[in-house]
């Protein structure tokens, strides 16, 4: 299946893909984690994913057509 990807903020360091967005063949079942993992981007180091405006996390099962969003984790108060 077939996925779409950008990558937001300073975490865009990590990706050594130079096009954007990012698009990606993936096996059905796939997750997020997955995705982050095979962009080279560490799951320890910190970071958000969205899709559809919505968050999502490292377990969360990839659908055909995604549209993934990966950014930097987001302080404030």
């Amino acid at each position: 299946m077939d996925i779409v990807v950008t990558v937001h903020g300073t975490i865009r360091s990590y990706v050594q893909v130079d096009e954007e967005p990012i698009r990606l063949a993936v096996a059905e079942g796939s997750t997020v984690g997955d995705v982050v993992e095979r962009l080279g981007i560490p799951l320890e180091r910190g970071w958000n994913a969205g899709i559809g405006g919505k968050l999502v996390s490292a377990s969360d099962v990839l659908h055909d057509g995604d549209q993934l969003s990966v950014f930097d984790v987001i302080g404030g108060g």
